[in-house]
């Protein structure tokens, strides 16, 4: 299944193969969830909703204004299993910056406040030392939108969420309320780009795909 994350009612068809995933403000609740953290990691909630609270063999992820596109068409059930035969990750289409890392970019946006993008940077690092390296480099796949097996989601969230929580916990407990609404997804920025940090230095096979805002 294709779970749409969404934090808003809207009215765009449901295509088939796909269902929504509400988090934030929609999250009905009564299960496994971290959804008290989705004002900082946005749409991770919704993964880990997934992750813990379904159990698909085969499972991806879009957005409720985003999705993976083929000829102009949202991407259907059939063709990511066909895919999936050969790769262990779909992943959108790259970001590649020309003049600047990836952590340079970041710097760019929160330039207001580096001192605590520094400070949650180095817990990161200190936890998973790879990620200097990695946010020295230019390229990495966006919005969180992907699709794999059941197996692959399952070590790839034990390994992020493991890693993140802690970050974002202490981020609500002591950063949180310091910033207005774009401030505050800071932990959701960074973590937007470790989902290609993990797959490559699991040396797993990926393809990517365009996606469109609809």
């Amino acid at each position: 299944m294709i779970h749409i994350i969404t934090h808003k009612d809207y009215d765009y068809p449901i295509p088939s193969g796909y269902c929504k995933c509400e988090v934030g403000p929609l999250f009905k609740g009564g299960r496994d969830n971290i959804n008290e953290l989705n004002p900082i990691v946005n749409e991770l909630t919704g993964i880990y909703d997934v992750w813990k609270n379904y159990d698909d063999d085969f499972v991806g992820f879009c957005h409720y204004h985003r999705f993976f596109t083929e000829d102009d068409k949202e991407l259907t059930w059939y063709h990511a299993l066909k895919y999936l035969k050969d790769v262990d990750f779909i992943l959108a289409y790259p970001v590649v910056y020309p003049d600047m890392t990836i952590r340079e970019s970041l710097e760019r946006d929160f330039r207001e406040d580096l001192p605590t993008f520094n400070k949650y940077m180095d817990m990161l690092y200190e936890k998973e030392p790879g990620l200097k390296e990695y946010f020295n480099g230019n390229t990495f796949h966006p919005r969180n939108m992907f699709f794999t097996d059941r197996r692959f989601l399952d070590t790839y969230c034990t390994w992020l969420f493991d890693l993140l929580i802690p970050v974002a916990e202490k981020f609500k407990a002591t950063d949180f309320n310091k910033y207005p609404h774009y401030y505050s997804r800071m932990i959701g920025f960074i973590a937007e780009r470790l989902l290609t940090y993990y797959v490559t230095k699991s040396e797993l096979d990926y393809m990517y795909l365009p996606y469109k805002e609809f």
